[in-house]
């Protein structure tokens, strides 16, 4: 029997009816067919967007961002991302916090693309040392330790017994360094900036009173900076062979030929009178006087005689507000002044001057001297430097060092105090220089060694060793280390990690799913170095 078409069936069912009888009614009466459906059929989806407005960059400290639309199809189901970083052909799955980001509408995270950088033993090439604060000059950078602020961004009220390094210094590479009592300065690219107390302008931003954690820039200089003294409260700069003072007015150790006033105050640097036009190589301040270098040899003091006679040259009222010139020395080639000395080097000499209380002159006794005296016991010296009421000198590249010894800051392994220089403390010395109770250098090797006072990590030893009498003890040196990067990356801040360089391809891939749909497609993106 040959199968009803549909047109047929229709047919069928209009004549069942008809034919029913009278009365019969069509209630509740059913029957049951089959049809053949001859056409396609289909059935419309729908589908998750890939990704959109991805975008990606990344900065010169090794920090990607990337970011996209946030997928706008079915908004109550939550989209779980996966993402991937592609660094140099080597691709990583990574899974970093996803949140809001850029314009509105948008989500995003950032990234870390820095690795740990090869570190090498970097040597130490300059120090400075003051009250409670010694600093170094590692690899062109600079590093401090001690107590209050050693330019880090942080304040450590008991100190830090090991080198930090010093934060806001937008200028390299660092060629000079100074610490005087809370604060210290360092010389970079002919700039200069300090870091720490301020409550004199000693820091010569322009302001009093408010102490800097990091280095601030000394706003005011003509030129050039080449060196930098630092001392109680104040500060002297060389820049393009001038010399200049500022912060504490006080001694009056600043020479600007005007008398000191209240609040005793000088928040920008100001040239030190007396000097004509002469060319100056060098400065130092301490805590009533200051001297100043020229390129002739001849050596120029300002401040507070007294009855010590630290000028070295009798002025009406024991004291010369401008600077004025020893005139018993010449040929100098190297100065430095302490507490109430006054040190030099001439002829491969060293010569002192100023009170001898604690035997810090080196001839021997305990005499004050008005004008320079040698130290007698030397020869072939290269460097001397004046702390509070010591003195050390490098001679035939050892150390020497005399006077008090409270602290150990001789460096003989005693506390008694000595009047001459006597038996050298270390050997191999490059440089040197004294604080006021402590004493660092450095050996041709690089190594830098403190010894004295270390009640707030000046000696930076790393195990805050109240004193040290001998330089065996070495400045804790991990910090002093320069990183190495891989070829094309570049060293990060910090100084410890190494960043993708801008010949180095970077590129992401953003994907995502919901709950119950299938995947779409990842979007990938180039990070540009910006």
């Amino acid at each position: 029997m040959r199968r009803k078409g549909p047109g047929l069936a229709i047919v069928a069912v209009l004549a069942a009816a008809v034919l029913l009888p009278s009365g019969v009614s069509l209630a509740g009466a059913s029957f049951t067919d089959t049809a053949a459906v001859t056409t396609p059929q289909s059935i419309a989806t729908a589908s998750l967007g890939a990704p959109t407005s991805v975008t990606a960059y990344r900065n010169a400290s090794g920090t990607a961002t990337v970011s996209w639309a946030t997928p706008t199809l079915r908004p109550d189901v939550a989209p779980n991302y996966t993402a991937t970083r592609t660094v140099a052909g080597v691709t990583t799955t990574i899974t970093p916090t996803i949140g809001p980001a850029g314009a509105a509408g948008h989500q995003g995270f950032t990234d870390d693309l820095t690795v740990e950088a090869t570190l090498t033993q970097q040597p130490v090439t300059k120090v400075g040392a003051g009250s409670s604060l010694s600093c170094a000059i590692a690899a062109g950078a600079a590093y401090c330790w001690g107590s209050l602020r050693p330019g880090n961004g942080e304040l450590y009220p008991m100190g830090i017994d090991r080198p930090v390094r010093v934060a806001g210094i937008s200028a390299s590479p660092v060629t000079d360094i100074a610490a005087g009592q809370n604060h210290a300065c360092a010389v970079a690219g002919g700039e200069l900036f300090c870091w720490g107390d301020n409550q004199y302008g000693q820091l010569g931003n322009g302001e009093t009173g408010n102490a800097a954690n990091s280095a601030v820039k000394v706003t005011g200089l003509a030129g050039t900076v080449t060196s930098v003294s630092a001392g109680y409260s104040a500060t002297c700069a060389v820049a393009s062979g001038k010399a200049y003072c500022w912060g504490n007015t006080q001694g009056p150790k600043l020479g600007l030929g005007v008398a000191p006033v209240y609040p005793w105050t000088q928040a920008t640097p100001a040239a030190v009178a007396g000097l004509g036009n002469l060319t100056i190589t060098a400065v130092s301040v301490a805590t009533e006087h200051g001297c100043a270098l020229a390129s002739t040899g001849a050596l120029y003091c300002w401040g507070r005689h007294g009855t010590s006679g630290k000028l070295g040259v009798e002025v009406p009222g024991n004291e010369s507000l401008a600077a004025v010139q020893v005139p018993s020395i010449s040929g100098v080639t190297q100065m430095d002044v302490g507490t109430q000395h006054t040190c030099a080097v001439a002829g491969g000499n060293a010569y002192c001057w100023g009170e001898a209380y604690n035997g810090q002159l080196g001839n021997g006794d305990t005499t004050n001297k008005r004008v320079p005296t040698r130290v007698p016991s030397l020869t072939n010296v290269t460097r001397i430097t004046a702390g509070n009421y010591h003195t050390c000198a490098i001679a035939s590249a050892s150390a020497y060092c005399w006077g008090s010894a409270d602290y150990g800051q001789t460096g003989k392994g005693t506390t008694t105090q000595t009047n001459s220089p006597g038996s050298a403390v270390l050997a191999s010395v490059a440089t040197m220089e004294s604080g006021w109770y402590h004493t660092c250098a450095v050996q041709v090797s690089g190594t830098a060694r403190c010894w004295g006072q270390g009640n707030a990590g000046q000696i930076g030893d790393g195990l805050a060793t109240w004193q040290q009498s001998t330089p065996a003890t070495s400045v804790v040196a991990d910090l002093f280390k320069g990183a190495n990067c891989q070829t094309a990356w570049v060293v990060a801040s910090g100084g410890t990690r190494c960043a993708p360089g801008a010949g180095v391809s970077v590129t992401y891939s953003v994907g995502y799913t919901k709950r119950g749909w299938v995947a779409p497609a990842a979007t990938g993106v180039t990070a540009p170095l910006q």
